[in-house]
């Protein structure tokens, strides 16, 4: 009797945890027991559905909308509710951490793939990790994918489109530099996973091209990126970063410098030295290939540089940001800039850059360009600078500016 009764006390107990861990997730929304993580994922979380009425719409149409509204509607609701649950994020965590932990510490057992430098394919919701020795890469698109070199006629078409958006700012006495960033691909090809390409030979065919056959002022970092890599190895220190696609600050002001030269030599601007800067290296959570998967709280990237600017706040904006009229009161008396960029220049080099100039507006742009922001904003420079990997539309006539050629 005694077992049947304990047997019975532990069924109840069982049941009490079941319900306890149902309702958690309401119970903390309340009282904020434990914190989520933060959301990482670059979309809006779904909103809470509503039914909406039309005033001026008669008796049976108003019914009708409202009917077929209710069709949709608990589908809509479950999506609110698997996007808002409390602890999302902290559970998406938990369980893509587990997943990514089997799979390191039992490939061969579940079949997982791993190349022969001893890369894991983890390939995770819909995302694909490969990771070794804290060394984090993206399986990138397949548009983004080394395809080999361009064609004739492809250079041909985007070397028009470029001396074209030179031409037009020539005109408005505006000067146009145009700059292409090496990725972390290029410039650390050695821990590349195994098959995965550098994209450096298109980049810099895209610039020779640039040199030889138009009067476009270019700026080709790549030497000198490449030789800072090797400076910082003899100090165990890296230039990009290990769990993110991007460079790190010690990376981005190699970039920001080589373009502030080339500008300097039409304009009258200062050029930033790291003595102007209060660098530090810190450790902070990993990067944005680890946040696509939730688990950048456990991998963290160790020993990053960190720039201050005495009278400057480094300035972050989201994945679809637009920076407009960043004043630099230091520079007061130095000229304006548009800059044309990506992740790059918007997570990198964006700091650097408002040191050299009296105003600076930023416009997310890869291959693309915005007769409008120039228009706006009228500056006396204009900067283009993206990422070796995103050069992958140039032959995309939607990127080339129509109004261009129109005139």
């Amino acid at each position: 009797m005694a077992n049947n009764k304990n047997i019975k006390y532990l069924n109840y107990l069982y049941v009490f945890i079941f319900v306890f861990i149902l309702a958690f997730p309401h119970i903390n929304s309340k009282l904020y027991i434990i914190q989520d993580f933060e959301f990482t994922e670059k979309r809006t979380l779904v909103q809470k559905p509503s039914i909406v009425t039309d005033d001026q719409a008669g008796d049976f149409i108003g019914f009708k909308n409202i009917i077929n509204q209710l069709k949709d509607y608990p589908d809509k609701y479950k999506q609110y509710l698997s996007d808002n649950l409390n602890l999302r994020n902290r559970l998406i965590s938990y369980n893509n951490l587990l997943d990514l932990n089997i799979r390191m510490a039992n490939t061969q057992l579940f079949g997982y793939d791993v190349d022969s430098r001893g890369y894991i394919n983890a390939n995770i919701g819909d995302q694909s990790i490969l990771t070794k020795d804290g060394w984090w890469w993206r399986s990138l698109p397949e548009r983004w994918r080394s395809r080999g070199l361009f064609t004739q006629q492809e250079l041909e078409s985007y070397a028009k489109e470029i001396q074209a958006r030179s031409d037009y700012l020539k005109k408005k006495g505006i000067i146009y530099v145009y700059g292409i960033y090496p990725g972390k691909r290029t410039i650390y090809p050695e821990y590349l996973p195994e098959g995965a390409k550098s994209v450096s030979a298109r980049g810099r065919q895209i610039l020779q091209y640039l040199e030889t056959h138009t009067d476009v002022i270019t700026v080709d970092p790549y030497d000198v990126i490449i030789e800072e890599k090797d400076n910082k190895a003899k100090e165990g220190k890296i230039i990009y970063k290990k769990t993110d696609t991007h460079w790190n600050s010690d990376g981005a002001f190699v970039g920001y410098t080589e373009v502030a030269n080339v500008v300097k030599q039409y304009v009258d601007i200062s050029v930033s030295t790291k003595d102007d800067f209060d660098i530090t290296y810190q450790d902070m959570r990993g990067g944005d290939i680890t946040k696509f998967i939730s688990v950048q709280e456990y991998f963290p990237e160790n020993n990053n540089p960190e720039y201050e600017y005495d009278g400057l706040e480094q300035l972050y904006c989201d994945y679809n940001c637009t920076i407009s009229g960043v004043v630099n009161n230091i520079s007061k008396d130095a000229p304006s800039a548009v800059i044309f960029g990506d992740s790059y220049t918007r997570f990198g080099s964006l700091l650097f850059f408002q040191t050299s100039f009296s105003r600076v507006d930023y416009k997310k742009s890869h291959i693309g360009f915005d007769v409008s922001a120039v228009e706006k904003y009228g500056p006396e420079v204009v900067i283009q600078a993206i990422v070796d990997y995103q050069l992958y539309d140039i032959h995309d006539e939607n990127y080339f500016t129509q109004e261009l050629y129109s005139e």
